[in-house]
Protein backbone atom coordinates (compact mmCIF):
# COMPACT_ATOMS: atom_id res chain seq x y z
CA UNK A 1 0.00 0.00 0.00
CA UNK A 2 2.78 2.07 0.56
CA UNK A 3 3.57 4.89 3.01
CA UNK A 4 0.62 7.09 4.49
CA UNK A 5 0.87 10.33 3.83
CA UNK A 6 1.49 12.85 6.93
CA UNK A 7 -0.30 15.64 6.92
CA UNK A 8 1.21 18.02 10.20
CA UNK A 9 0.02 21.80 9.25
CA UNK A 10 1.71 23.13 12.70
CA UNK A 11 4.99 21.08 12.26
CA UNK A 12 8.36 23.92 12.79
CA UNK A 13 10.79 21.58 12.28
CA UNK A 14 14.05 23.62 10.75
CA UNK A 15 16.29 21.15 9.54
CA UNK A 16 19.64 20.05 9.87
CA UNK A 17 21.03 24.14 11.16
CA UNK A 18 23.40 24.69 14.01
CA UNK A 19 21.56 26.87 16.81
CA UNK A 20 22.62 28.73 19.93
CA UNK A 21 21.55 28.25 23.29
CA UNK A 22 19.36 31.17 25.11
CA UNK A 23 22.15 31.32 28.08
CA UNK A 24 25.05 31.58 25.52
CA UNK A 25 24.83 33.16 22.13
CA UNK A 26 28.78 32.74 21.82
CA UNK A 27 28.71 28.62 21.45
CA UNK A 28 27.11 26.95 18.80
CA UNK A 29 24.78 23.65 20.31
CA UNK A 30 25.32 21.25 17.44
CA UNK A 31 24.26 18.39 18.98
CA UNK A 32 20.51 19.76 18.91
CA UNK A 33 18.52 20.15 15.62
CA UNK A 34 16.22 22.11 17.49
CA UNK A 35 16.76 25.60 19.03
CA UNK A 36 17.07 25.08 22.58
CA UNK A 37 15.20 27.82 24.63
CA UNK A 38 13.55 27.80 28.09
CA UNK A 39 10.06 25.67 26.78
CA UNK A 40 12.00 23.12 24.66
CA UNK A 41 14.35 22.81 27.32
CA UNK A 42 11.17 21.61 29.42
CA UNK A 43 9.72 19.57 26.79
CA UNK A 44 12.55 17.98 26.32
CA UNK A 45 13.52 17.39 29.90
CA UNK A 46 9.40 16.08 30.38
CA UNK A 47 9.67 14.10 26.91
CA UNK A 48 12.48 11.79 28.76
CA UNK A 49 10.48 11.14 31.31
CA UNK A 50 7.57 9.75 29.39
CA UNK A 51 9.95 7.71 27.09
CA UNK A 52 10.54 5.95 30.26
CA UNK A 53 7.35 5.49 31.52
CA UNK A 54 6.28 4.14 27.76
CA UNK A 55 9.33 1.96 27.28
CA UNK A 56 8.47 0.09 30.96
CA UNK A 57 4.97 0.08 29.96
CA UNK A 58 3.81 1.58 33.27
CA UNK A 59 0.55 2.99 31.36
CA UNK A 60 -0.26 -0.27 29.53
CA UNK A 61 0.31 1.48 26.03
CA UNK A 62 1.68 -2.01 24.41
CA UNK A 63 -1.73 -3.62 25.43
CA UNK A 64 -4.00 -0.92 23.86
CA UNK A 65 -1.89 -0.64 20.90
CA UNK A 66 -2.12 -4.55 20.23
CA UNK A 67 -6.05 -4.26 20.28
CA UNK A 68 -5.63 -1.04 18.60
CA UNK A 69 -3.26 -3.69 15.94
CA UNK A 70 -5.45 -5.96 15.29
CA UNK A 71 -9.08 -4.14 15.07
CA UNK A 72 -6.94 -2.05 12.21
CA UNK A 73 -5.77 -4.88 10.40
CA UNK A 74 -8.74 -7.43 10.82
CA UNK A 75 -11.60 -4.96 10.72
CA UNK A 76 -10.70 -2.52 8.56
CA UNK A 77 -11.32 -3.69 4.96
CA UNK A 78 -10.99 -0.64 3.03
CA UNK A 79 -8.29 2.36 3.11
CA UNK A 80 -8.79 4.51 5.90
CA UNK A 81 -7.40 8.03 7.62
CA UNK A 82 -6.18 7.67 11.03
CA UNK A 83 -6.08 10.57 13.38
CA UNK A 84 -4.16 10.56 16.03
CA UNK A 85 -5.07 13.19 18.71
CA UNK A 86 -2.17 14.40 21.06
CA UNK A 87 0.09 12.07 18.97
CA UNK A 88 3.71 12.98 20.62
CA UNK A 89 6.28 11.25 18.78
CA UNK A 90 3.74 8.65 16.96
CA UNK A 91 6.03 6.03 17.80
CA UNK A 92 3.38 3.03 18.79
CA UNK A 93 1.48 5.00 16.32
CA UNK A 94 3.85 4.44 13.84
CA UNK A 95 4.21 0.71 14.26
CA UNK A 96 0.54 -0.28 14.60
CA UNK A 97 -0.06 1.14 11.29
CA UNK A 98 2.02 -0.88 9.52
CA UNK A 99 0.36 -3.64 6.94
CA UNK A 100 -2.79 -1.64 7.37
CA UNK A 101 -4.71 0.27 4.56
CA UNK A 102 -4.26 3.58 6.36
CA UNK A 103 -3.95 5.86 3.40
CA UNK A 104 -2.96 9.18 5.43
CA UNK A 105 -1.70 9.81 8.79
CA UNK A 106 -2.91 12.99 10.57
CA UNK A 107 -0.64 13.49 13.75
CA UNK A 108 -1.95 16.69 16.39
CA UNK A 109 0.38 17.63 18.98
CA UNK A 110 0.48 20.71 21.10
CA UNK A 111 4.33 20.44 21.34
CA UNK A 112 5.94 20.88 17.67
CA UNK A 113 9.10 19.41 19.01
CA UNK A 114 6.75 16.03 19.27
CA UNK A 115 5.70 16.42 15.45
CA UNK A 116 9.31 16.55 14.58
CA UNK A 117 10.17 13.31 16.01
CA UNK A 118 6.33 11.80 14.65
CA UNK A 119 7.19 12.53 11.18
CA UNK A 120 11.28 10.73 11.99
CA UNK A 121 9.16 7.65 12.66
CA UNK A 122 6.80 7.46 9.77
CA UNK A 123 9.85 7.97 7.66
CA UNK A 124 10.79 4.43 8.11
Amino acid sequence: MGKPRIRDPYLKHPGNQIYYTAMDMDKPNTEAEIPVDPTTEIFIKNWRIYEKIIENDNMSHRAGYAILKEILTYEMQRPFSFIDIACGDAGYSSKVLRDTLVREYIGIDVADEALGYARENFRD
